[in-house]
C-alpha cells in the first residue's frame, strides 16, 4: 500500500484558518501535539515517510497512529471552543450543557435559570430540536423533589408543549422530504417537456400537505411550501406563478429575521432567481 495517500488529519489541519491555528496552539499545552501539528501542517501532500523523517521524537513516531488520533480529537475540541458562540445552535447547545452540568451538581436554581434563558432564545429562533432537549431537562427538575410545587396544569402544559414540538419537527421533515423529491426529479430531468414528464411533477405536488399553505406550521415549513411551488411552476414553464412564490419567500424572510439571519445565502439565492425569472 502506498505511503503517499489521503489523510484525514492532514486535510483537517490544512482546512484551518490562521486564527484557528493560533487558538489551537495557545489553548494546547501538549508540546508533542504541537510538534506533530506543525510537521503535518508543512506537508503539501501527506506522506507518512516524510513525516517520520521530519519528527525526531521517537515517542511520537513509534506510536504515530495513536498520536495522530489524539491530535485529531484535540483539534476538533479546540474548534468547538473557538466557534462556541458563532451560531444560535452552538450557543444554545452550550447553554443546555451548562444547565445539565449544574443539574448534576444539584445546583437546581442555577440550572433552571439557564434553561429559562435558553428556552426564550430557542423559541425566538424556532429551534425545535433543542427545545426538546430543554423540555427533557425541565422534566428532571420537576421530578427531583417528587413534583413538589408542580400542579396538574403545569404537567398538562408540558405535555401539550411536547406534542406541539413533535408536530413541528414532523411537519418540517415532511415538507423537506417533498422539496427534496421535487428537486431530485428536477435535477435529473430538468423542465417538463412532455405530458408524461409534467405528470411526474404533478404527482409530487398533489400531496395533501401541499393543498393549503396553512398546513405549514413552522416558518421553515412555510418557506419550503413556497420554495416547492416556485420550483414546480418554474419546471412547468409557468414563470409568473414561480415569481409570485419567490416574492412570498422574500417577504417571509424579511418578516422573520431571527429565523433566517444565519442563512444570508438563502435570500441571495431567491433574489438571484427573482432577477432571472423577472427578466
Amino acid at each position: 500500500m502506498s505511503k503517499r495517500n489521503s489523510d484525514n488529519l492532514h486535510q483537517l489541519i490544512l482546512s484551518l484558518t490562521k486564527s484557528e491555528k493560533r487558538y489551537f496552539k495557545i489553548d494546547n499545552s501538549n508540546s508533542k501535539q504541537i510538534l506533530l501539528f506543525d510537521a503535518i501542517d508543512k506537508l503539501k501532500e501527506y506522506d507518512s515517510t516524510t513525516l517520520v523523517k521530519k519528527i525526531k521524537d521517537k515517542s511520537i513516531t513509534n506510536q504515530l497512529a495513536l498520536n495522530k488520533n489524539r491530535l485529531y480529537a484535540s483539534i476538533l475540541k479546540s474548534l468547538r471552543a473557538f466557534h462556541s458562540n458563532n451560531t444560535v445552535d452552538s450557543q444554545l447547545i452550550n447553554m443546555y450543557l451548562n444547565a445539565e452540568l449544574l443539574f448534576n451538581k444539584t445546583l437546581y436554581k442555577q440550572s433552571k435559570k439557564i434553561l429559562t434563558q435558553a428556552k426564550k432564545i430557542a423559541d425566538k429562533h424556532e429551534k425545535h430540536n433543542i427545545l426538546i432537549l430543554i423540555a427533557k431537562l425541565e422534566k428532571k427538575l420537576f421530578e427531583k423533589n417528587n413534583y413538589s410545587g408542580v400542579d396538574n396544569e403545569i404537567i398538562k402544559s408540558l405535555i401539550d408543549t411536547d406534542k406541539a414540538l413533535g408536530l413541528s419537527i414532523l411537519n418540517h421533515v415532511e415538507f423537506w422530504g417533498l422539496k427534496s423529491l421535487l428537486f431530485s426529479h428536477m435535477y435529473k430531468q430538468g423542465q417538463a417537456r412532455t405530458k408524461a414528464e409534467q405528470e411526474e411533477f404533478n404527482n409530487i405536488i398533489k400531496h395533501p400537505l401541499l393543498k393549503d399553505y396553512k398546513n405549514a406550521i413552522t416558518t421553515e415549513s412555510k418557506y419550503l411550501y413556497n420554495h416547492i411551488y416556485s420550483a414546480y411552476h418554474f419546471s412547468s414553464n409557468q414563470f409568473a406563478d414561480s415569481y409570485g412564490y419567490l416574492m412570498k419567500n422574500v417577504k417571509l424572510i424579511e418578516d422573520n429575521p431571527a429565523i433566517f439571519k444565519e442563512e444570508p445565502n438563502t435570500l441571495f439565492s431567491i433574489l438571484t432567481n427573482v432577477i432571472f425569472i423577472g427578466n
